[in-house]
């Protein structure tokens, strides 16, 4: 690669990572992210030759406009930091494509840094992460190339000269491939561990401030794959699986066994009681008394406490609506101090047991839920009011799903032996299917039940939820998280999109559990393949990696700096203390070698200094080698209307250099005398070195005659 491309590719990645750096951290969403991308990269596709022709009235306009356009986002109440972040992108791509030579590099490298810093206070993931780790190990030899490219630029085209004489052709240099060769660009890679001590010390050091002033949403909000705030069957198309990781739970066995792989529990989001035949949705929309959770931590009583209790800490991603997934027979929930710096967020209750949080901006929220072992709840009773709610039936309702009921429970009895009569048969009789071909009909219920009988889980629940309301059980359709895979590689269980689930919760007024909702699932097993094991492995080791970069870099503050100080000062303190136990009494002792030890010191000072002056730094010159060095000089002057030596040439090399053919034979034999007299310490004869110098000038002036050398 040419010198030229290599400085050009390298100040187009530059820009990359900036850009790069600002999606993973969601300050701007993909087709804004995309368009940079594929501006920077035709910019640096385009020759000098065209960006040199471009009218720099043209450069002054583009911008100009880009800021109207910026003012036009900001009057239709697009977000602030979206359009000023965007529009830098814009001009990033800009001044990729109109630059010319290196002139314009420092402001690329600058963009750049800007970018780096806007995504390290919006989202500073682990895949800003990777960007500021790659802009780190590029930085210094695109500096470096930046550097060189303007010396070129600047000295050679204002007409210098090389040590010939001759005009330096820029283009040359340009297109040479030994500027920048291999070990220089490793050679350069050397400067960015120093580069990283350095920024992870300033990372520890520098006091945590308040920026979340400066967070902006998400360009489009997250939605988990069947997990809204309404369920319409009546819309539903085919379902793609989706890794996108949700929500990450730590959890261990109380007695102290083996983690599994696999922990098949139910995470509850929220429910809805009332179905017209197409979607279903909640008719109560009351919230009840809400919680702060500011700087501290704070519990959040759901139900009565339980002796026993087992304890899972969730960590959620950025959902929309904010709903916290709670497992089943929650009774508290802990949640720790949010960020410093960050928005306070309120928690409430809602309608159908489901719980909320709501804060300024789109934030990730950790909290420790206690769920009861056993299933000694107080009973309870549902209202009169409550349960009509709960066994209200669309208006319009096929007769046809209310003889499958009946013919489904005939013999049983219970609201739990129907409820497993009918969860049964829809288990063992209907398939589960991604693609719902029930959505787009007119009644979507009776076509699953009675024509397609595929589906997926929010088909089955409302089956099972309206199936068991016609024969008078109450019920609720439920959406949430099902099951969790544990990460090989972190102490947690990952929940995806994939994961997202629809129950059905029933009312059971008899035996051990009465007066409480039961949870019930009627969908049978998926079918559906997941990535690969090493493609599986790959993912968790980067949910992993992500998960301690959260912990541990994002989520760094001001407390965890006096924590890492007070860990950091004890040993110091501990050394400090035994010193001043050994120490002690010991005064005299301690001070009598203090003074042995400087008195050393200095007689090992003098010492030296006496040795130097004995024997004084560098060889004594010889009387040859002072001869050798006149005899340079005086050739330096007879050769100085052909080029002058350069600094770290030889005079062989220069006499070859410069030297005309017609002088060759008397020049080399002038190189001997001095070669012999310089390395090897021959008596250089003065009569013989003026016969050379004489032969020499002779042959230079040609025909001519000269004067002699004296």
């Amino acid at each position: 690669m040419t010198f030229r491309e290599l400085h050009n590719w390298t100040f187009a990645t530059v820009p990359v990572l900036g850009v790069l750096a600002l999606h993973t951290a969601a300050a701007i969403p993909i087709p804004v992210a995309a368009g940079g991308l594929a501006l920077i990269a035709a910019g640096a596709a385009t020759p000098e030759d065209w960006r040199r022709r471009i009218p720099s009235s043209a450069s002054a306009a583009i911008p100009l406009l880009l800021a109207v356009g910026a003012a036009v986002a900001l009057s239709r109440g697009e977000e602030p930091v979206l359009v000023a972040v965007a529009f830098s992108v814009a001009l990033q791509a800009l001044r990729v494509a109109t630059r010319h030579g290196a002139q314009h590099d420092p402001q690329i490298v600058v963009l750049a840094i800007l970018h780096l810093v806007a995504a390290a206070v919006l989202g500073g993931t682990i895949g800003f992460g990777a960007c500021l780790l790659a802009f780190t190990l590029l930085a210094p030899g695109a500096l470096t190339l930046s550097h060189l490219r303007r010396e070129v630029e600047r000295n050679y085209e204002a007409g210098a000269k090389d040590r010939a004489g001759r005009r330096v052709d820029v283009e040359r240099i340009l297109n040479s491939k030994r500027v920048a060769e291999p070990k220089w660009i490793l050679r350069s890679l050397l400067i960015a561990p120093f580069v990283l001590a350095f920024t992870a010390v300033l990372f520890l050091i520098v006091p945590r401030v308040g920026l979340a002033i400066f967070l902006l949403k998400p360009a489009a909000g997250t939605r988990m794959i069947g997990f809204s705030d309404s369920v319409d069957l009546g819309t539903m198309g085919a379902l793609k699986a989706n890794d996108t990781l949700a929500a990450r739970v730590e959890w261990t066995p109380d007695d102290g066994s083996t983690p599994p792989s696999l922990l098949p529990f139910y995470l509850r989001g929220t429910a809805f009681d009332a179905y017209d035949g197409h979607q279903w949705r909640k008719t109560d929309a009351s919230a009840g008394q809400a919680m702060l959770i500011s700087r501290g931590p704070a519990d959040v009583a759901v139900g009565p406490r339980l002796r026993r209790a087992r304890e899972l800490v969730v960590r959620l991603e950025p959902l929309d609506p904010t709903v916290l997934f709670l497992p089943s027979g929650t009774r508290r929930l802990h949640f720790e101090a949010t960020p410093d710096g960050a928005d306070e967020v309120v928690v409430h209750p809602g309608p159908e047991d489901e719980w909320r949080y709501e804060a300024k901006q789109p934030m990730a929220i950790r909290y420790v839920v206690s769920a009861e072992h056993d299933r000694s709840n107080p009973v309870t009773t549902l209202p009169p009011e409550e349960r009509a709610r709960y066994l209200a039936l669309p208006a319009k309702l096929d007769a046809s799903i209310a003889d499958l009921a009946a013919d489904l429970t005939r013999d049983a009895s219970t609201p739990n032996e129907k409820a497993a009569r009918i969860a049964n048969a829809l288990r063992t009789t209907y398939r589960y299917s991604t693609e719902a071909p029930s959505g787009g009909q007119a009644d979507p219920l009776a076509h699953f039940l009675f024509t397609s009988k595929a589906g997926h889980c929010e088909f089955f629940s409302t089956a099972l939820a309206i199936l068991l309301r016609t024969q008078g059980v109450p019920t609720r359709n439920v959406t949430g998280f099902v099951g969790a895979q544990r990460n090989a590689f972190g102490n947690y269980y990952s929940v995806r999109q994939q994961n997202a689930h629809a129950w059905v919760e029933y009312w059971n007024p008899l035996g051990e559990s009465a007066g409480r909702w039961e949870l019930l699932d009627a969908t049978p097993a998926s079918t559906s393949t997941g990535p690969t094991p090493s493609g599986r492995r790959l993912q968790e080791l980067y949910e992993a990696l992500a998960a301690r970069w959260d912990r541990h870099v994002a989520a760094f503050d001001l407390a965890d700096q006096a924590n890492l100080a007070q860990r950091l000062s004890s040993p110091v303190d501990r050394l400090q203390r035994r010193w001043s136990r050994a120490a002690r009494g010991k005064g005299p002792l301690l001070a009598g070698l203090a003074v042995a030890a400087v008195l050393a010191l200095a007689a090992w000072r003098w010492r030296r200094r006496a040795a130097g002056t004995a024997n004084p730094t560098g060889p004594v010159a010889s009387p040859s080698q002072h001869a050798a060095a006149e005899l340079a000089r005086m050739l330096e002057r007879l050769l100085a209307n052909h080029g002058t030596r350069g600094t770290h040439e030889t005079v062989r090399e220069y006499v070859a250099r410069v030297c005309p053919h017609t002088a060759a034979r008397e020049a080399r034999s002038l190189v001997e005398l001095y070669e012999a007299a310089r390395w090897g310490a021959a008596p250089l004869d003065a009569a013989e070195m003026k016969k050379a110098l004489r032969h020499l000038e002779e042959a230079l002036a040609g025909p001519r005659t000269t004067a002699a050398v004296s």
